[in-house]
C-alpha cells in the first residue's frame, strides 16, 4: 500500500524539481532503462527493458551520468508524527534486509521523527540520448507485456534516473519521557545478527544513521513511451512549454505516477 507523505521540502524537491517518484522500500533493481507498465491505475515493476525488445541495445555505460545530489544529501525531512516515521523507517529497513518490527520497537516512547538520506547520488540517462537509444527497436510481441502495450491496454513508462544512497538517519524530535535515549548497543546487535553490511552509527542523544555497502535506490524518474502496431517504441514528447524543467526543455516530459506525494510500493 502507498504511504501519503505531508508536504516537506526535501518530497518537494524530489517530486517537483526531479519529478522522482518515492520508494517505501528502497530498491537495487530499479535502475535505468528499468520498465514500468501502468494498467487499470496500477503500476506494476517489469524488469530490465533489454528484455522486453527484439534486437540488442547499444552499451548504454557510454551513456549513463552520475552525479552527488549535495542538495539533498544530509537534509533532514519535517517532523512526522511517530505512527507515520515508524512505518517510513520499517519500508527503509526492509530495503536493507533488516527486521523492522524489532528495531522499529526501540524507539517507543518517541512521539515525532523526521529523516535524512546521506551520499545521496544521482544516475541517469539523458532523455535525448534514451531516445537514440530505442529509435527503431521493436517490441517482442512474443511476451504478454507487450501484447498489452501493443494493443493500447498496458502503458510503458522507461526510468531514465534514479536517486540512490547507501544510508539513511532517523531523528526523534520529541519524546514522552524526557529521560528518553536510543538503545545503540541493543539496535546494533539487532542489525548485527540480520546482516554483516550494514552499521549503525550514534550521531546524537535521539539520532541514528544506518549505513549499508551498497547504495540503494529511493527514488525514481521515468518517462512515457508509445507503441505503433508494429511494436516500435518512441518518448512521448511533451507539449509543455520549454525550459520549465530540465527534460521539458528538450522536448520530453517526466511522468510522476502518483498525483499526490506518497511512497510507491511494488
Amino acid at each position: 500500500m502507498p504511504l501519503q507523505l505531508c508536504p516537506d521540502p526535501v518530497i518537494t524537491k524530489l517530486r517537483q524539481i526531479f519529478q522522482a517518484n518515492i520508494l517505501r522500500v528502497p530498491e537495487e533493481r530499479f535502475q535505468p532503462l528499468s520498465a514500468i507498465l501502468r494498467s487499470g491505475g496500477n503500476n506494476r515493476y517489469w524488469g530490465s527493458l533489454s528484455k522486453m525488445i527484439e534486437g540488442d541495445l547499444l552499451d548504454t555505460e557510454d551513456f549513463v551520468t552520475h552525479n552527488r545530489m549535495a542538495d539533498v544529501s544530509g537534509k533532514i525531512s519535517r517532523s512526522a508524527e511517530i505512527d507515520v516515521g515508524l512505518d517510513i523507517l520499517g519500508g527503509f529497513l526492509r530495503g536493507f534486509q533488516l527486521p523492522s518490527a524489532t528495531i522499529c520497537a526501540e524507539f517507543s516512547g518517541a512521539t515525532t521523527a523526521s529523516f535524512s538520506f546521506n551520499n545521496v547520488q544521482r544516475k541517469y540517462i539523458e532523455p535525448s540520448d534514451l531516445d537514440s537509444l530505442l529509435v527503431g527497436l521493436p517490441l517482442n510481441s512474443e511476451l504478454g507485456a507487450t501484447r498489452q502495450i501493443i494493443a493500447g491496454e498496458a502503458r510503458l513508462y522507461v526510468i531514465d534516473s534514479i536517486i540512490t544512497s547507501s544510508d539513511f538517519s532517523i531523528h526523534v524530535n520529541k519524546e514522552n519521557d524526557t529521560d528518553f535515549k536510543l538503545d545503540v548497543p541493543a539496535i546494533s546487535k539487532l542489525v548485527g545478527e540480520a546482516s554483516a553490511d550494514v552499521s549503525v552509527q550514534k550521531t546524537s542523544e535521539t539520532a541514528i544513521r544506518f549505513k549499508g555497502e551498497k547504495s540503494l535506490t529511493f527514488a525514481f524518474s521515468c518517462l512515457y513511451c508509445e507503441a505503433d502496431r508494429a511494436g516500435r517504441i518512441t518518448l512521448k514528447a511533451s507539449s509543455l512549454p520549454k525550459n520549465v524543467f530540465e527534460t521539458r526543455s528538450l522536448g520530453y516530459e517526466r511522468t510522476l505516477l502518483t498525483e499526490e506525494a506518497e511512497m510507491m510500493e511494488f
